[in-house]
């Protein structure tokens, strides 16, 4: 069993979780945040003159980005969905970026994946919660467009009158949109592709690996609509700590907020405040080569 297996069981055999943000913020905890550096950095080849380390941060929005149908679109069962829709639950972004002594950073390799998470009992199947023949609901909204992608706007809160992005038209067939599923009886995380029907078999470890590997997510750079809206959820995204270096450098980055003031946590409160919170999940692998590095490494090692 590899060390995120391994902490993400132990994570939840400490606490038990009946919620699916609950669920899904103790996915973002510290130890489970250590065991993917361990797991990705144990997967890099170490070369002479090649140094390779990975940071791994995670963080919320308070408001979750939601998409707004440029046209009519209906659901699974014709009923026509009026409403704005969450983006989802979870981004993934994972980086890997080179740096030479002298030279600004090039990002080899920009991909990312949404996750809408959901909690159930048994046999997690996509959309995994109850469709209405009768009713549009938060679910055949999320099914109509993590599965489809038809084009929308994107609005950071529900109150948001104007969109932080306009007409962005999803590739529907890129592997980057995904359910995940936390068993309440186990208490574990089971993940599967946006369609509708799929079994979620996949494990959190196996998403990240597959990430990292190209075979599932898609292109988080250039200026096309994936990287657009990977963008427009980084940019909502608070509580970020990475190393000074890399934050100016490689994306926007905001500083972390506090949850908590002269020891009480404030965490319960910000929960009850901000019921749906997008966790983002942020992967940076840095391959290092040349000389006069050592400066920046130890700032790294500092952080």
């Amino acid at each position: 069993m590899g060390a995120l297996q391994e902490a993400v069981r132990a994570t939840y055999e400490r606490s038990r979780r009946t919620t699916e943000l609950s669920a899904l913020e103790a996915l973002m905890g510290e130890d489970v945040l250590l065991a993917i550096k361990e797991d990705e950095e144990s997967s890099l080849r170490h070369e002479r003159y090649y140094d390779q380390r990975v940071y791994v941060d995670a963080a919320w929005i308070d408001k979750i980005p939601l998409a707004s149908f440029c046209s009519s679109v209906k659901d699974i069962h014709g009923l026509e969905i009026k409403s704005k829709v969450e983006v989802g639950d979870l981004l993934v972004h994972r980086t890997r970026t080179q740096m030479n002594a002298g030279s600004a950073p090039y990002v080899l390799s920009s991909r990312s994946l949404i996750v809408q998470a959901k909690i159930t009992d048994a046999n997690p199947v996509v959309p995994i919660g109850s469709l209405s023949k009768r009713r549009v609901t938060s679910t055949s909204k999320e099914l109509a467009l993590l599965e489809h992608w038809p084009e929308f706007d994107l609005f950071e809160t529900s109150r948001s009158l104007a969109p932080i992005m306009t007409k962005l038209k999803i590739n529907a067939s890129d592997p980057h949109s995904f359910y995940g599923a936390f068993l309440r009886p186990s208490q574990e995380w089971r993940f599967g592709q946006a369609r509708f029907g799929d079994p979620c078999r996949l494990e959190f470890h196996e998403i990240l690996d597959a990430l990292r590997q190209g075979e599932i997510g898609d292109d988080a750079g250039g200026t096309g609509p994936w990287a657009r809206l990977t963008r427009g959820v980084m940019q909502a995204a608070s509580n970020r700590m990475i190393p000074g270096y890399l934050n100016s450098e490689l994306r926007e980055r905001i500083q972390r907020v506090q949850t908590g003031i002269a020891g009480v946590d404030l965490r319960p409160l910000v929960d009850w405040c901000f019921p749906h919170r997008m966790a983002v999940l942020m992967i940076d692998q840095v391959d290092f080569e040349g000389h006069g590095l050592e400066q920046i490494r130890a700032e790294f090692q500092e952080r």
